[in-house]
């Protein structure tokens, strides 16, 4: 075994060791596994590629921890198969944005040479973006855990801190300014030169999500086959979580699409391109800016569509059904910007106030007599 310069990578070191062989048999003489040569890679000064190598002269006297430290980056492919086969599409694309921002910092170590200072310089170099940030931070946790779970490494010796985050509240537009959008959304058409077709179809998109409040990447991959047009229902077949639903389109949003539904395919397909739409945010921030209103894109029509479910009914399970969510947890966030409803809680409880004085002080009226 030996400590040496990386004959191709600047600043790093080469540890040339040996491991037990657990492919092979144990050796009937000494008890212990047939020896292979390995070499890795370290990247930082010379004593700590040297304390790595007394970490390495373990394993070599034990057979107990054989082949259990790979580098992230080479435990990485087997973990992206693994969240391919078992969870969404939607999940498995997070994952391989998160993990190019992974890669850079932690991917060419082995578990056991993560510090705790390399995740707090992490957090330093992303800090500007905390959410994404944290993000990566939970993502890391998650892929040591199933490298621990299947053998290739030991789990961390401190806990990882995440960034303060403060999780900004939606502001979903009121039904009236919802229709100050619509009606200016329709004159800008006429500015734009757009057909007729592209008309119905973009005001059919934005009609739906705020009805539905389906996601705009679920809308965009509804399908002609999947819809019934006596009462507009319609499957959502791809969605984030996974689980198919149904939504109702809105009476509003089959009458401009009427003219030009086909048997099967794409409903909401640019006729320009033949594909679906890819994105109206900017169709919606030109028309809500002109208004102040602070609409950042499509998923705050859906903000809207789940605030006024739970304020017209009060049934927090039932805008959970709506909107898709897997946990109650994320439709909660909507009792914080159900404003309506607060004050229907707040004139409740000043009436309950009111009533226990007025019981109050008959009672003592009634004690005087």
């Amino acid at each position: 075994m030996a400590v040496k310069k990386h004959p191709c990578i600047p600043g790093a070191w080469q540890i040339d060791w040996y491991e037990p062989n657990t492919s092979k048999p144990v050796n009937t003489k000494t008890g212990n596994h047939p020896l292979r040569r390995r070499f890795e890679t370290y990247v930082g000064t010379y004593e700590d590629a040297t304390s790595r190598w007394a970490e390495l002269a373990q394993i070599h006297k034990s057979t107990k921890r054989a082949n259990v430290n790979p580098r992230l980056n080479d435990a990485i492919p087997d973990f992206l198969a693994h969240i391919e086969l078992n969870k969404s599409k939607g999940y498995y694309n997070s994952w391989v944005y998160a993990l190019d921002k992974i890669k850079p910092t932690f991917g060419p170590h082995p578990v056991s040479n993560i510090t705790l200072k390399m995740t707090e310089d992490f957090k330093r170099l992303h800090r500007e973006i905390p959410r994404m940030c944290n993000l990566c931070l939970q993502y890391l946790k998650i892929l040591i855990s199933w490298m621990v779970t299947h053998g290739k490494a030991q789990p961390l010796p401190f806990k990882i801190v995440l960034l303060p985050h403060v999780e900004k509240i939606p502001q979903p537009p009121s039904p009236s300014e919802f229709e100050l959008i619509l009606k200016t959304i329709r004159e800008n058409f006429k500015k734009s030169g757009t057909t007729e077709e592209q008309r119905a179809i973009q005001e059919a998109i934005v009609q739906t999500i705020y009805t539905t409040g389906i996601r705009f990447n679920e809308c965009r991959q509804l399908q002609w086959q999947h819809l019934r047009w006596d009462d507009g229902r319609c499957l959502v077949a791809v969605t984030k979580t996974g689980t198919q639903r149904f939504c109702i389109l809105p009476p509003e949003a089959l009458e401009l699409l009427k003219p030009y539904k086909q048997k099967t395919g794409y409903i909401f397909t640019n006729p320009a391109t033949a594909k679906p739409y890819t994105t109206i945010r900017r169709l919606l921030i030109n028309a809500a800016h002109k208004h102040n209103i602070p609409l950042r894109g499509p998923h705050d029509l859906r903000h809207a569509a789940g605030t006024d479910t739970l304020e017209a009914t009060g049934d927090i399970r039932a805008t959970q059904d709506m909107l898709g969510h897997t946990t109650l947890k994320s439709t909660q966030r909507y009792t914080k910007i159900a404003t309506k409803r607060q004050q229907r809680i707040a004139e409740q409880t000043a009436l309950f106030r009111k009533q226990e004085r007025e019981a109050e002080a008959s009672r003592k009226k009634n004690a005087k007599k």
